[in-house]
């Protein structure tokens, strides 16, 4: 067995990252991670997928909400807009953060022990069968 360290992402970007059709997911923080990670599925504390987080670097609002990069992130402009906002509403950001991913692939769903207060990565141990 080994440990991982698990990004969780909602639906349809956990798929698409998945089938390969999105390489950039953008975040509100860096991550100082360069490795392969589990990606978990928000909602259901499981992991179906692996990744490896090649580099993480920042983007401006505008910048990331030019055509030339959706293919990238698949998001709309609004949606970026949006995120960048927060929840509250009351911490708006200029730039987010860009986890570049490479190698995706499914796993057998596998459950990750959810730890409250964060947000961003879970640490989960991965069963050999799974991959």
């Amino acid at each position: 067995m080994s440990r991982l360290s698990c990004l969780i992402i909602d639906e349809p970007h956990i798929s698409k990252i998945i089938a390969q059709e999105k390489t950039w997911e953008l975040r509100r923080k860096p991550t100082k991670k360069q490795e392969v990670i589990a990606l978990g599925k928000k909602g259901t504390s499981k992991a179906i997928g692996t990744a490896e987080i090649v580099k993480c670097f920042q983007m401006s609002v505008e910048t990331l909400c030019q055509d030339r990069y959706k293919d990238k992130h698949c998001s709309t402009p609004n949606s970026i807009r949006e995120y960048a906002w927060g929840k509250d509403k009351q911490k708006h950001l200029n730039s987010l953060w860009v986890y570049l991913l490479k190698d995706a692939k499914a796993i057998k769903p596998t459950k990750y022990s959810d730890t409250r207060g964060s947000w961003c990565f879970v640490e989960f141990e991965e069963n050999k069968e799974s991959q």
